[in-house]
């Protein structure tokens, strides 16, 4: 995630310079900018369900028993996989879409559903996560550790 931004930063930033000096801008950087950015806000927010830091209420977790909060992660995961399913759906209909329609980017004829792959390949990484989480805290339960969400997200 921190390449694409760094990606992102260097596009808007020459484009500003090229655009406060007599040349032309790069074509396309809106799209791609965009693009990027679909990119990486799904790669964190894969790396989110990964760390268990995604958005939750964790001073009331932290209050409940072993088994109230599994049974909340329980209910969220099921949560998290229709959410993140009928996106995986859509996302692989509208990349196909792209891909039949030979769409490009405005200015400079590379293929639009390079960036529209962004939405499937990332949602099927957190159905992944999902899994892997689902699985992890499923262990750590039924071995008796605390499964209590922490309250800080630094990891």
């Amino acid at each position: 995630a921190l390449i694409l931004l760094l990606l992102i930063g260097f596009l808007i930033f020459t484009n500003i310079i090229l655009r406060a000096l007599p040349f032309d801008q790069i074509s396309g950087t809106l799209t791609i900018t965009l693009g990027l950015i679909a990119w990486m806000s799904w790669f964190a927010a894969s790396y989110s369900v990964r760390t268990r830091s995604h958005l939750r209420f964790t001073l009331v977790r932290n209050k409940l028993s072993m088994r109230a909060n599994y049974a909340l992660y329980v209910m969220e995961w099921f949560l998290w996989l229709v959410v993140v399913g009928v996106i995986l759906r859509f996302g692989i209909a509208e990349t196909m879409s792209q891909m039949s329609k030979n769409a490009t980017i405005v200015g400079l004829n590379w293929p639009r559903w390079v960036l529209n792959l962004s939405i499937p390949v990332t949602a099927a990484a957190m159905v992944l996560r999902i899994l892997q989480q689902s699985f992890l805290v499923t262990q750590e339960y039924r071995n008796g550790e605390d499964i209590k969400p922490e309250i800080s997200i630094s990891e």
